[in-house]
């Protein structure tokens, strides 16, 4: 269960998962190291160990992509971290 717990939190699709998200995170998507006790969040924390080595990407045929503007490891694209003109 909280496998599934985890897995849903990290596609952040649900209400309840951006709530838990963004009490967690910072604006940045970096955890923040101080909070209230959840028993909630320290359960999908603790599976995030064992879902890892089980996600992956699906790239498909490469149309939908778009390296400099699709989120790839955190929730800022790409283009934001090293701060490239909006025409590339």
């Amino acid at each position: 269960m909280l496998c599934k717990l985890n897995w849903i939190f990290t596609q952040r699709e649900e209400p309840w998962a951006q709530i838990i998200y963004a009490k967690f995170h910072t604006k940045s998507g970096e955890r923040i190291k101080c909070h209230q006790s959840s028993s909630v969040w320290l359960g999908i924390k603790f599976v995030g160990t064992i879902n890892k080595p089980f996600i992956g990407w699906i790239m498909g045929n490469g149309k939908k992509i778009n390296f400099w503007r699709d989120s790839w490891e955190t929730c800022t694209p790409l283009r934001e971290h090293i701060d490239l003109p909006n025409n590339l």
